[in-house]
């Protein structure tokens, strides 16, 4: 007979493999959980510069996750308030919808001292 913690691992690997078979390009629940339980992420296993440019865009991410929130918050407004949006409103939306697009299109450079 399987201890509950026993059957409880198992059923999370099930589930685990289930997930790779269905998504096996998403994201691993199990592993996320154990990163999320140990603190252990994935930039404690990059180089230096890796895991500087890595929290560099985790730092992107919440910059622009921000804007985008800020921007939607703006046009929700202006569409029920019937409150237009000034003309540099406009330009500074139309600016930043801008350099989301190009940080979305910028690929990352090829380290060319990786041994492949």
């Amino acid at each position: 007979m399987l201890s509950r913690s026993r059957a409880a691992m198992l059923l999370m690997l099930l589930a685990s493999s289930v997930w790779l078979m269905v998504n096996p390009t998403g994201d691993q629940p199990l592993p996320a959980l154990v990163e999320r339980a140990t603190g252990i992420g994935p930039a404690q296993f990059l180089a230096p510069t890796e895991r500087e440019t890595y929290e560099s865009a985790a730092r992107d991410v919440v910059r622009f996750q921000g804007e985008v929130d800020r921007i939607d918050a703006m046009e929700k407004a202006a569409r029920y308030q019937a409150t237009p949006l000034s003309d540099e409103e406009v330009a500074a939306s139309a600016a930043a919808v801008a350099e989301l697009a190009k940080q979305r299109s910028v690929q990352p450079a090829e380290d060319s001292s990786v041994k492949h």
